[in-house]
């Protein structure tokens, strides 16, 4: 597994190469390499029913079309809360693997959540289907918007929990998207182990 974590690495680095040497605008390059927490989620409990063409087995732009999950009212307790579990010896695995690789270049910080995205439009079109969850807004509105502040309520929860167990970082490094907003999580140096170890967040 690891073989896949380290080109996940390799990729960032690059991309960032790339943007500083050819889109370079208002932006800070860490001093030090970033060893994200292992955190496993078991999501939303719905998961998004698709059949997926792809053009080119190359790229990983694919189109979708996604098939109706939310019906009626008693759908919308398909939502669920996810539960979070930090696991403290697969991230020590592999900040002890990136600190070898890295030895005498860069330092490696353990590192949390350090981009929230907060796209409850996007979960819409994923379990509804845009076909009908467009018109559905208009000609059922409590329906749809009943299921906007639930999914909210669950991200918004979920942020809470990985705050709590992970640390803020500084407001300069926060980092966010979508409507719902909140603060990103990173140990910026802090907290590079949650409180008590691993377990259930």
């Amino acid at each position: 597994m690891l073989h896949a974590f380290a080109q996940e690495r390799e990729q960032n680095l690059r991309r960032i190469l790339y943007r500083w040497r050819h889109m370079r605008g208002d932006m800070i390059i860490n001093d030090f390499i970033t060893c994200p927490l292992v955190i496993h989620s078991t999501a939303f409990g719905i998961t998004e029913d698709v059949d997926i063409i792809r053009m080119d087995a190359a790229s990983d732009i694919v189109s979708h079309h996604f098939h109706r999950q939310i019906y009626d009212f008693p759908d919308l307790e398909k939502i669920k809360m996810p539960a979070l579990t930090y696991d403290p010896a697969a991230t020590e695995y592999r900040y002890r693997a990136l600190c070898d690789i890295y030895a005498g270049i860069m330092p490696v910080r353990k590192t949390g959540q350090t981009h929230i995205r907060s796209t409850p439009w996007d979960y819409l079109i994923r379990w509804w289907g845009i076909e009908d969850a467009v018109p559905d807004m208009v000609q059922r509105p409590d329906l749809a918007f009943q299921r906007f502040p639930k999914s909210a309520k669950v991200e918004l929860r979920t942020m809470g929990k990985r705050r709590i167990r992970v640390g803020l970082c500084g407001s300069n490094r926060c980092r966010t998207s979508g409507r719902l907003g909140g603060a990103p999580l990173e140990s910026a140096g802090r907290k590079t182990v949650p409180p008590g170890g691993g377990g259930a967040l």
